[in-house]
């Protein structure tokens, strides 16, 4: 999917194909030239436009350089290398995008995992409250264990919180890795 949105990607591809014409131009170069010329007068010796003597004139000029001290050849030369230089960073930037790509969904699944870890330390911890705040009432466990096992809870809650902002900014980044950032959050 990203090799289709990726709009840097799409503009490498580009560049590839104007490497191309490049290359069919410094071609053409050998090619014979063609001019074609042709012109129209109007002469009166007493009014101007005037149709006195009418004149017309064409003409057809074939041009075909045989030698030119190897320019033609040079230039077809760097053409060629300006086409393989394109097509080689497009190709190397192909696979950096994927590279991207799974990056950031590695990353992604990081995140999921991590915030399932932090709802599960949640669970632990309401109860730990729970059962500490049993204790309490029996007269078994002290107020600071309580205090203690409350600010772990709240700990846990914020991780959570933490955990969620993180899986949103890791799909962010893949989505925009992908291409597809935009698309998404309008939708």
């Amino acid at each position: 999917m990203a090799l289709e949105n990726r709009q840097d990607l799409k503009e490498a591809a580009t560049a590839v194909d104007k490497a191309e014409v490049g290359v069919r131009m410094a071609l053409g170069s050998y090619l014979p030239t063609v001019h074609a010329s042709a012109s129209y007068q109007m002469n009166d010796r007493d009014i101007p436009f005037g149709r006195d003597n009418d004149s017309w004139l064409a003409g057809i000029n074939l041009r075909w350089e045989v030698f030119d001290g190897m320019r033609r050849s040079s230039e077809v030369g760097k053409a060629r290398t300006l086409r393989s230089s394109a097509a080689e960073f497009m190709e190397n930037y192909r696979r950096e995008v994927i590279l991207q790509v799974t990056e950031s969904g590695l990353n992604r699944e990081e995140a999921a995992k991590r915030l399932e870890v932090a709802r599960h330390a949640v669970q632990d911890a309401e109860e730990d409250v729970r059962l500490i705040g049993k204790r309490f009432e029996s007269s078994l466990a002290t107020m600071v264990e309580l205090l203690d096992a409350e600010t772990a809870l709240n700990r846990s809650r914020a991780l959570v919180v933490e955990s969620e902002t993180d899986l949103a900014l890791a799909t962010a980044r893949l989505y925009q890795a992908a291409g597809i950032l935009l698309k998404e959050v309008v939708q």
